[in-house]
């Protein structure tokens, strides 16, 4: 699997929440939606990314 480092201008810390190792699925959701709704510029794809590399480039 091929690791893409993933460049997003941050307006809130929430979305760095969601890249962490959550308990369970439910609660990665919700904080995603949370970083959704704190800068709604991000795209779902985006958030998804930044989910899945585990990690942003700042």
């Amino acid at each position: 699997m091929e690791e893409t480092i993933v460049d997003i201008q941050l307006a809130d810390i929430i979305l760095d929440e969601s890249i962490y190792p959550r308990k369970n699925e439910a609660e990665t959701r919700h904080t995603a939606r949370r970083a959704f709704k704190n800068n709604s510029r991000l795209r779902s794809s985006d958030i998804g990314k930044a989910i899945e590399v585990g990690f942003l480039k700042r």
